[in-house]
């Protein structure tokens, strides 16, 4: 299966606001999940090329990259869909680089059609917002990375 087959059941999964799809053909197996944190899987079930063995034997590990001891997650805690302004065309509750007090909205996430504001429950700085505008997510899904100071 090639990239760019992927990347068309990406955007269709994009398109469609489908969270899973799995799917198996003949000799293959896919399954992609969307949400804050990207995982994919993908298993083949005919053996690999030799030379595709080769290349992956000589790779070498990855190096393990450890968080800052003063990183806060912000989680999800409610299924819902969420967005990062209080409605359209607004701005962003916040942005990368912006300090924030434990109290001050983050985002909303729209659950049940009642639209519940995310607050930041630390004092810090925003590094990442994990999860695109206007996406499904789960409980406990990580929505902001915050550096606590």
């Amino acid at each position: 299966m090639s990239l760019d087959t992927l990347r068309e059941f990406s955007d269709f999964m994009k398109d469609q606001g489908l969270t899973e799809l799995e799917m198996s053909g003949s000799g293959f197996q896919i399954k992609l999940k969307r949400g804050g944190v990207a995982t994919s899987e993908f298993i083949m079930s005919a053996p690999a090329p030799a030379a595709v063995a080769v290349a992956s034997e000589a790779k070498a590990p990855a190096p393990k990259v450890e968080a800052p001891k003063n990183l806060h997650v912000v989680t999800s805690p409610f299924v819902g869909t969420f967005y990062r302004s209080p409605g359209p065309n607004q701005s962003a509750f916040v942005e990368p680089g912006k300090v924030v007090q434990s109290g001050d909205a983050l985002c909303i996430v729209e659950a049940m059609k009642l639209m519940n504001e995310i607050e930041a429950d630390v004092k810090g700085r925003i590094l990442r917002c994990l999860v695109e505008n206007g996406t499904p997510v789960e409980f406990g899904e990580a929505l902001f990375e915050i550096e606590k100071i």
